[in-house]
């Protein structure tokens, strides 16, 4: 995978990098199914007390309506920045900030 040079790298506390850049960027795979697909990935992996602490509600998946909100920007009207790791030569999805 190629990476736009408007990604940002930065390090968490434990000195790991991650990398922060508009989800829908050229020369990335950031298409609404592949963002789905991250989100979907991330919901499954946080605890029960991580879902609370996001949802105050016993959420276990995200709702379709929730995807959609999530992964159908256009990068003008609807922005999402995204957070990933680079794992095994993989990009993972690790936040999503989304705005109107």
């Amino acid at each position: 995978m190629n990476h736009s040079d408007s990604r940002t790298e930065l390090h968490m506390k434990n000195g790991c990098a991650y990398y922060i850049q508009l989800c829908v960027e050229p020369e990335t795979n950031h298409t609404p199914e592949y963002l789905r697909e991250q989100l979907e990935s991330g919901m499954a992996g946080l605890s029960s007390q991580s879902r609370w602490q996001r949802f105050a509600a016993p959420v276990n998946k995200l709702s379709e309506k929730q995807l959609d909100y999530l992964s159908n920007i256009d990068g003008k009207n609807h922005v999402a920045w995204c957070a990933s790791l680079l794992q095994e030569g993989k990009e993972k999805g690790i936040a999503i900030a989304r705005s109107l």
